[in-house]
């Protein structure tokens, strides 16, 4: 997740700095509209798209190796374990209190808005509201607000009604309501904020050129403006006449075109270009003649291997090698425990519960994963990410996996007992976010529901 939000932060940026660089002061206004608004869509979703190569350069190997283990474990809650308290579990939440902040503001602006007080008219085919407070004209999807000192006899001033009524025919409301619904969704990214800026600037720039296409007078258009600035307002998703930046208004109304205007539209597509081909998720395809491997002579009878070769610096261990490294085990009660310290992810070191081998007891029913084993294998294997480990770890790895079930189903803790912190550290991830909600069928002695512990060996040999 993080690494996604990474990509969305710094593509929607370099899209917005290539805005400002090369388009923001030229006249090529409909064009830079609809390219902040792809921008703002093709960064937000470019982190899921992905893209499959046939590249085969740098191969790593990876060999898991597994074994049928039959070994009874069981476990008993160490109540003196130190808990820790596990902040990532407060990212959601928070996560969710902003954004539900952010669309709460949003649906007040959209109220504040509606409910002006104010008498409805048509006014040359066009949707007017006559407010009757003394504010300065602005347009809200179809409709244009306009003050009742401003509509005097029937009418109003032709450069005021074009400049609203270019906001209404274009839609320019909708670009600002996106970029709302973005920032409820990714209030995280600070660029956000400076893609609305820009949007508003534009819709101003293109409305102030309609006008003076059709009226041919500048300075009577200036001096309106000028008129104007001196009247606020605090109403939130709106175009307003009397828009703040007026020296960049202005400037824009005498500019002209560069020699390179065109071309600068041109250079937007290798850029996008570019800009997939460094953030998309790169799939890589396998040679399917050495994707498996013969077991070597050495290997004992109840073993398998296989090798699966992945392309760095992508590393995902695909389904099938992680769900061919976890194992069935046998589960037992009220056994002694064996009491092993183990780094946490912290380097803090506390003391790890590993249950203790016993002989299988009579009359036990194991406990199940939702849907069974396969199911475990399936989502752990699709969770895994070997890029944790490391470019540089190679050789051989063991880790158990030790998942405590209390007796009513509910996982109570996951442990890791390995040297390859890395490793322990990975599975244990990955162990998590399979069984977050999850409740198991508990297992049971003699028809009674027992706490107990489920062990997943992992092997991993990086050649």
């Amino acid at each position: 997740m993080e690494t996604i939000i990474l990509k969305i932060t710094i593509c929607s940026g370099i899209l917005l700095g290539c805005y400002y660089l090369f388009l923001a002061k030229e006249r090529t206004f409909v064009f830079n509209r609809f390219f902040l608004i792809l921008a703002l869509v093709f960064s937000s979703i470019i982190p899921f798209i992905t893209i499959k190569t046939q590249q085969k350069a740098s191969v790593e190997k990876i060999l898991f190796q597994q074994q049928e283990v039959q070994q009874t474990v069981s476990y008993t809650p160490n109540a003196a374990q130190h808990e820790v308290f596990d902040y990532a579990s407060l990212i959601l939440p928070f996560y969710l209190l902003v954004s539900g902040f952010f669309l709460i503001k949003l649906l007040f602006s959209i109220y504040k808005i509606k409910n002006l007080k104010g008498s409805k008219i048509v006014y040359k085919s066009r949707a007017i509201k006559v407010l009757e407070d003394n504010t300065p004209p602005f347009s809200f999807m179809n409709t244009i607000y306009i003050s009742k000192d401003y509509f005097k006899d029937g009418n109003m001033e032709d450069n005021i009604f074009l400049h609203e009524e270019i906001h209404v025919k274009q839609k320019h409301t909708i670009d600002v309501l996106l970029v709302e619904a973005f920032k409820i969704v990714l209030w995280f990214n600070p660029f956000i904020y400076f893609y609305k800026k820009a949007m508003i600037t534009n819709h101003e720039f293109i409305a102030d050129e309609e006008v003076i296409h059709k009226n041919k007078n500048i300075k009577n258009y200036q001096e309106l403006i000028l008129q104007e600035i001196l009247k606020q307002q605090d109403l939130k998703l709106i175009h307003r006449f009397n828009f703040n930046n007026t020296k960049k208004r202005f400037i824009m109304m005498t500019s002209k075109n560069s020699k390179f205007a065109k071309a600068k539209k041109y250079l937007t597509i290798p850029a996008f270009t570019a800009l997939t081909l460094v953030f998309a998720e790169r799939v890589y395809a396998n040679d399917t003649n050495n994707t498996e491997s013969k077991p070597n002579n050495n290997e004992t009878a109840n073993a398998s291997s296989f090798t699966q070769k992945i392309m760095r610096p992508d590393f995902k261990v695909k389904q099938e090698e992680v769900s061919n490294s976890l194992k069935k085990d046998t589960i037992t009660p009220k056994t002694k425990l064996k009491e092993t310290k183990q780094t946490n992810e912290d380097n803090t070191v506390t003391d790890l519960a590993i249950p203790a081998s016993t002989p299988p007891a009579k009359n036990l029913v194991q406990a199940e994963f939702p849907g069974g084993i396969s199911e475990l294998r399936k989502q752990f294997a699709n969770t895994f990410d070997t890029s944790a480990l490391g470019k540089d770890v190679k050789g051989a790895m063991k880790t158990d996996i030790y998942i405590s079930i209390d007796e009513n189903g509910k996982v109570v803790d996951v442990k890791a007992d390995g040297k390859t912190q890395s490793l322990n550290n990975e599975a244990i991830r990955a162990l998590k976010n399979v069984l977050a909600d999850k409740t198991w069928k508990p297992a049971t002695e003699n028809d009674k529901p027992i706490s107990t512990a489920f062990k997943l060996p992992i092997m991993l040999n990086i050649q």
